[in-house]
C-alpha cells in the first residue's frame, strides 16, 4: 500500500517529465510554467502521481481540465499515461497511470513520452 508523502520540491525525473509535457506552446502553458516555478508537490499514489501546491496568484488560461497529456510504453508494452490537471486556473495534479491499472515497472525516460495537446 502507498503511504502519503510530505510536501517537497520536484525531483529531477518529475521536472524532466513536466518539461517534456510543456515544451511546445499551447493555451495556458506559460501560466503553468510560472506555477511550477514556485510549487511544492506531494506524491499521492504508487505510480508517482503528484498533487501540486501552488504559491503564485497567476491563473492558467485553459478551458480544459487536462490541457496536455503524454504517453509512453512500460517495458511490457502497456501504455503509461501522464495527464496534467488544471482546476479553477490552478495546476492541481500530474496523474500517472498504466492502461491496466498495475504498478509501473520502469518509469520511462522523459524523451520516450509522446505528447498530446488537448487544450
Amino acid at each position: 500500500m502507498h503511504s502519503p508523502s510530505l510536501l517537497r520540491r520536484l525531483n529531477d525525473w518529475e521536472t524532466e517529465v513536466l518539461s517534456c509535457l510543456l515544451k511546445d506552446p499551447f493555451p495556458g502553458r506559460d501560466q503553468i510554467l510560472s506555477q511550477i516555478g514556485s510549487c511544492k508537490v506531494k506524491e499521492i499514489d504508487f505510480n508517482g502521481s503528484l498533487q501540486f501546491n501552488i504559491f503564485v496568484d497567476e491563473t492558467v488560461d485553459s478551458e480544459k481540465r487536462i490541457p496536455v497529456e503524454g504517453e509512453a510504453e512500460d517495458i511490457d508494452a502497456v501504455i503509461i499515461h501522464f495527464l496534467l490537471h488544471v482546476i479553477n486556473g490552478k495546476l492541481v495534479e500530474l496523474e500517472i497511470y498504466r492502461d491496466d491499472s498495475a504498478h509501473i515497472i520502469r518509469k520511462p525516460k522523459p524523451e520516450e513520452i509522446r505528447v498530446l495537446h488537448l487544450g
